[in-house]
Parts: structure tokens; sequence; C-alpha cells
């Protein structure tokens, strides 16, 4: 016990220590108010292992405050062991693994409600499936409970829930989108318009929460809204109605940058987006 104790206490001075140095590294008094909220917060929740790594967000990166609030109260309510925190290279580290994590969490409840009888049909592409459109999760939930026994096998198990999600969204094509941006009068601007595809840019945080994907970090946080959109760039949705709803490349979350480069692109699962595929959406 006395050597558990005496190795614990030295990773604890390990982390005070490698946050004093960034401080010091950048001429900030420990007495500054907000490394002093920092630590507060954290010996309040006996979490004071976190400060070397929140100080380098924080103070080093240059993380907004309440971006660091809104990942902390994530941590706080998971309900896993996660990995170490210095394992994370960056605040959004962090953030995707747990929101990444909460979303596995929501498609394994999902599925617990088709009967076990029935659960042996479930396949990776039906996770996918449910994945990608998680934002029916509840009456999903209730389908399966209610109706889930009655399959018989995985295709007729997948294209029941495709439908059903087909028929929540309201189908995937320009039409619903335009009428969902009228309908709740999202701020927008169309920079592209196509039968088969739709390039808009959302003005703010309400329209990337309406139209963006469940797993993308600017419609999930306006933190991270605000820090992604700025004056030095700005954030484009890709809609590709030549793919269906259970492609994660049917969506495509995109910042520029002022030259015009991409600074980001993720797929609606979140997955990176190349370049060269990038340009080969809009070819005619």
């Amino acid at each position: 016990m006395r050597i558990i104790i005496e190795n614990l206490y030295g990773y604890l001075n390990e982390d005070m220590q490698q946050a004093r140095a960034i401080l010091k590294k950048l001429k900030i008094p420990e007495s500054d108010p907000r490394f002093q909220e920092l630590k507060d917060m954290l010996v309040k929740d006996n979490k004071i292992g976190y400060i070397g790594k929140f100080a380098k967000w924080v103070f080093k990166d240059g993380e907004p405050w309440n971006k660091l609030i809104e990942v902390y109260d994530m941590l706080k309510s998971y309900p896993h062991k996660i990995p170490p925190i210095h394992t994370f290279k960056s605040l959004e580290n962090l953030f995707d693994f747990l929101q990444g994590s909460e979303i596995d969490f929501k498609v394994k409840k999902i599925i617990n409600q088709i009967p076990s009888r029935a659960r042996k049909h479930v396949t990776p592409k039906l996770e996918k499936l449910i994945e990608l459109n998680i934002t029916y999760g509840d009456h999903l939930r209730d389908f399966y409970a209610k109706k889930g026994g009655k399959f018989k096998n995985s295709q007729d198990l997948y294209n029941e829930t495709e439908a059903l999600i087909n028929n929540l969204s309201g189908g995937f094509n320009l039409d619903k989108i335009k009428e969902k941006i009228a309908k709740n009068n999202l701020k927008v601007e169309i920079a592209l318009e196509r039968p088969d595809l739709l390039v808009l840019q959302p003005k703010n945080y309400i329209a990337s929460k309406a139209l963006g994907a469940r797993s993308w970090c600017i419609s999930y946080s306006e933190p991270y809204w605000n820090s992604y959109v700025d004056v030095f760039s700005n954030q484009y949705f890709i809609f590709d109605f030549s793919k269906s709803l259970s492609d994660k490349k049917s969506m495509i979350g995109v910042t520029v940058n002022p030259d015009k480069s991409f600074k980001a692109a993720h797929f609606k699962d979140d997955s990176v987006c190349s370049n060269s595929y990038m340009k080969t959406i809009f070819e005619e």
C-alpha cells in the first residue's frame, strides 16, 4: 500500500510540475486567476492528475475555457474507463473519443431492444446504418422493442430499419433538405445546387446543429462550432444525393481556409475525407 501511495504521489507531483513548467515558459505566474480556478476545480473533483494536460490545452494551445469545461463535464459523466489523459494529443481528440463512445453506447442500447432470438441477425452494416442515423435512436428503440422479434434474417432487418429511417427523415433529396431549411428558418447560404448535389454554408450553430451529422463536433457543440468557424475560415456541408442515408459519403463537412484550401473534411461518421475524394464529387 505504501508503494502504491508513493507512486500515486509521484504521478500527481509530475502532473503539477508539468503545469508549472508550461506557465514558466509562457511567463504566466502561478497566481494567474485562470490557473487557480483550474487547480481549484480539479482538486474539488479529485482530478488533479489532469492539471498538466489541461494547463497545456488552456495556456499553450489556447483552447477556450468553455470548450474545456464542456469536455470536462463529458469526461466526468462518462460511464466507462478511459485511456490515460496524457494519451490524448489535443482537447479535440478527447472530445472525439467521448462523443464517439457515446454514439457507440447508444447504438448498443438500440440493438439490445431487439429480442435475443432475432439479435443474431444484426450485422456490422446495420450497426453502421444506426450509427449514421443516431438522431432517430428513440424511434428505433421503440420499433425494435415492438417488432424486432419478427425478423428471420439479416436482410429483412436491415431493409425495414432503413425504410423506417427514410420515413422518419422524410427522404434524402434536394427538395427535402431545402424544405427543412425553409421550415426551420435556418440561416444558410447555398453555394451549389444540383439535383444530385447540394453545397451550403451554415451561418450559425443553430443551422449546423439542424443540418449536420450527429458525429460532427461542430453540430454537437457550440464552442467547437465557434472555434472552427471564424473570420479566417468558413464551414460548408455537402449533401450527395446519389448516395443513400446508409452511406457515410452521403454527407461531408468541410472547413475552407481563406485561400480556398481545405482545413478539414469529414464524412458523415466523422472519418476523414481526402482531398482527392473531395475533387471527384464536383466532377460532372
